[in-house]
């Protein structure tokens, strides 16, 4: 896929609709699993791979924490840095072959677009619908889930 048409994709996902974000959220989700078969993943190894619960844990919990600072009454220009901070972690991540590009673009996207809390407040919901369809998804092609 390429990177213009997979910004086009999440540009649409911002400040939908709940039906609207339930359909995105689940064909966002549905790009961080890699559902070849077993022959072809060891044709082509070199492509993208699934992303891992832990690491989609790790980047969700860490927003979510950023939204409890916000949510305890923290100034948001405090957190904002913060927020930003998180483009500079996937891109390690990914660097070090944790996460497919899939979710790297999707991180980097999405925070681009995040200009103030209330930006940020829609980013978690649909954040938070992509981390349930992404655990139904794993469990509908039988992945491990670690």
């Amino acid at each position: 896929m390429h990177f213009v048409q997979l910004e086009d994709d999440i540009r649409r996902c911002m400040m939908l609709s709940k039906e609207k974000l339930v359909d995105e959220a689940k064909q966002q989700a549905k790009k961080f699993i890699d559902i070849r078969d077993e022959r072809e993943k060891r044709v082509n190894s070199a492509s993208q791979k699934t992303l891992s619960s832990s690491q989609l844990r790790k980047f969700f919990n860490e927003f979510k924490r950023l939204e409890m600072r916000l949510k305890s009454g923290q100034d948001y220009s405090l957190v904002e840095p913060l927020i930003a901070l998180q483009v500079a972690q996937v891109n390690y991540a990914w660097a070090r072959k944790k996460i497919p590009a899939s979710f790297k673009n999707f991180i980097e996207c999405e925070v681009k677009k995040i200009k103030d809390q209330d930006s940020f407040v829609e980013f978690m919901k649909f954040f938070e619908a992509i981390v349930g369809f992404y655990y139904y998804f794993a469990k509908e092609y039988k992945l491990k889930i670690d």
